[in-house]
C-alpha cells in the first residue's frame, strides 16, 4: 500500500481514539486562543465524587472529541470515564432523551460485570423490579431477548440485568416500530429508573474510590443532533441528566449556546458554558494568522502525509480554504489524494486540491437550503444568504443571533473565532457567494 492511499486511515474523519493521541496528537490550544479543558479538569480533579455538569460547546469538527479523550488519558489514575457516543451507540436521528439514560443503565451495568463489582443484592431486586413491572414488561413482545433476562427464572444477577438493558438499547436503536412504545413505557417509570440509576451509581462510585478514584461520564455527539432534538433535551429535559449524582460532560450545539434559551440551560447545568475555540487561520481584518497555519502544518506532519503534498504553499491553500475546521482539512486532503490516486499518482497536485475544494463546495451549497419548520413556516435560501453576505461584508463580524444565523452556525457556513468572539463566513461559502454576485451581474 502506497503512503498516499494510507491518507484516509491516518486523516480519519473520528476523533483521535486514547490509544492513537502519542502518535498523532498536536496541540493547537496556542492558535485556539484559549484552553477550556484545563479548567474543566481543575474543576473536576476538586472534587472527584461530585456532581459537575457542563456543557463543552463547539463547531462541528473543531476537535472536541479529541481533546475529550486526552482529558481522559490524563485523569485515568484519578477517574473511571465512562464515555458515550450518541452516533456510535443510539439513532442520533430518532433520538428521544429516555434513550440515553436507557443507555447509561446499560454501560453501568457492563462496568460493573466486567469488573466483578460487589452490588447489594436489594438494590438489584429493585432494579429487577422495575424491569419485571407491569409497564415494562410489555417490552418483551419487540424481542425474544427479554425472556432471558427478565423471565421470572432469570434471577437478577449482574449478567443477566447488563443483558436486559443491552436489548433494551438495541430494539430503541434498530426497531423504529418499537421505539415510541419502548420510550412512552419507559418515561412513565423514568422516576423510578432514575432513582435506581443514582442507586447504582453510588454503588460504583463507592467501589472507585477503594482505589482513590472518581466517576465520569462523557456523553459525545449531543451536538451532532438535530438542533430540535438538542433544545430539548437540554432545555425541557435538562433536569433528568441533572439529577443523575456524578460528574458529567456533555458535548453541545454551538447554536444553543447563543441562543434566547442558553441562559436557562447554562443556569441548569454548571454556569459557565466551555468552549473549544476553532483554530483561527485568518484574522478579523482577512490577514492571514501565521500561527494557525503553522500549527495545522504540523498537525499534517505529525499525521506523516506532508510529503504527500505537492509543496507547502498547496497545503497552505488546503488550510486556508479549511477556515480552521479540522474536520473539512481533512476532508479536503483525503478527497485530492483519491483524486490523485485516479491519475495514478503518488502526490497531491493543485488539480487535485481544485476538484477536492469544488466537491467541498457543493457540500456547503446543498446544506444552504430551505428549511420548514415544526410549525409549517419556512425559512428560504435566500434567507439564508443575505445573513451570509451581510456578515461576510461587515468589518465588526458580529452576528444578530436569529435563528437563521443559529443555522448558519450549525452546518458550519459560518464560523466563530477566539479573543473578540467574531464570526466569519467560510472560506468555501465565501467562494459560493462570490459565484452567486457574478451570475447576479452577468443578469443584468
Amino acid at each position: 500500500m502506497s503512503k498516499l492511499e494510507t491518507i484516509y486511515k491516518v486523516l480519519s474523519l473520528k476523533q483521535l481514539s486514547v490509544d492513537q493521541l502519542d502518535e498523532y496528537y498536536c496541540d493547537l490550544f496556542s492558535s485556539r486562543g484559549d484552553n477550556p479543558i484545563k479548567r474543566i479538569k481543575r474543576r473536576l480533579l476538586q472534587d472527584k465524587t461530585g456532581e459537575l455538569h457542563c456543557l463543552l460547546a463547539g463547531f462541528a469538527g473543531c476537535g472536541k472529541s479529541t481533546e475529550l479523550n486526552k482529558m481522559q488519558k490524563e485523569l485515568e489514575n484519578d477517574f473511571f470515564v465512562l464515555n458515550i457516543s450518541i452516533q456510535d451507540e443510539l439513532d442520533p436521528v430518532n433520538f428521544n432523551y429516555t434513550d440515553l439514560i436507557i443507555l447509561i443503565m446499560q454501560r453501568l451495568f457492563e462496568y460493573a460485570n466486567d469488573n466483578n463489582l460487589h452490588i447489594v443484592p436489594s438494590l438489584l431486586e429493585n432494579i429487577k423490579n422495575w424491569t419485571t413491572s407491569e409497564e415494562i414488561s410489555k417490552v418483551k413482545e419487540f424481542s425474544n431477548d427479554f425472556e432471558t433476562s427478565i423471565g421470572a427464572e432469570a434471577g437478577f444477577s449482574i449478567p443477566l440485568l447488563s443483558k436486559f438493558f443491552t436489548t433494551l438499547k438495541n430494539v430503541t436503536k434498530l426497531n423504529y416500530s418499537a421505539k415510541k412504545t419502548i420510550n412512552e413505557v419507559v418515561e412513565h417509570k423514568l422516576a423510578d429508573l432514575l432513582s435506581l440509576c443514582n442507586d447504582l451509581i453510588r454503588e460504583i462510585s463507592h467501589a472507585l474510590l477503594t482505589n482513590n478514584k472518581g466517576l465520569l461520564i462523557i456523553v459525545e455527539d449531543t451536538d451532532k443532533l438535530n438542533i430540535e432534538i438538542a433544545s430539548k433535551l437540554f432545555h425541557i429535559h435538562s433536569s433528568v441528566f441533572t439529577s443523575l449524582r456524578t460528574n458529567m460532560i456533555f458535548t453541545y450545539p454551538i447554536a444553543l449556546k447563543c441562543s434566547h434559551i442558553s441562559n436557562i440551560i447554562n443556569g441548569a447545568f454548571d454556569s459557565n458554558v466551555y468552549e473549544l475555540p476553532m483554530v483561527k487561520v485568518y484574522h478579523k481584518n482577512g490577514t492571514e494568522n501565521a500561527e494557525g497555519i503553522n500549527d495545522l502544518i504540523e498537525l499534517i506532519k505529525k499525521r506523516d502525509v506532508y510529503d504527500c503534498i505537492e509543496s507547502e504553499d498547496l497545503l497552505v491553500k488546503f488550510i486556508q480554504s479549511s477556515g480552521g475546521c479540522i474536520r473539512d482539512l481533512f476532508r479536503m486532503i483525503i478527497d485530492a489524494a483519491d483524486y490523485a490516486l485516479d491519475d495514478d499518482l503518488e502526490i497531491i497536485e493543485e488539480k487535485h486540491f481544485n476538484k477536492a475544494f469544488i466537491k467541498l463546495k457543493r457540500s456547503y451549497k446543498e446544506t444552504i437550503a430551505e428549511k420548514i419548520k415544526e410549525d409549517g413556516s419556512v425559512i428560504s435560501a435566500n434567507d439564508y444568504y443575505e445573513a451570509l453576505e451581510k456578515l461576510n461584508k461587515s468589518t465588526i463580524k458580529q452576528l444578530d443571533n436569529s435563528e437563521v444565523d443559529l443555522d448558519l452556525r450549525h452546518n458550519l457556513s459560518i464560523l466563530g473565532y477566539n479573543g473578540e468572539g467574531w464570526y466569519d463566513v467560510h472560506p468555501v461559502v465565501k467562494e459560493i457567494l462570490k459565484e452567486r454576485e457574478i451570475e447576479r451581474e452577468s443578469e443584468i
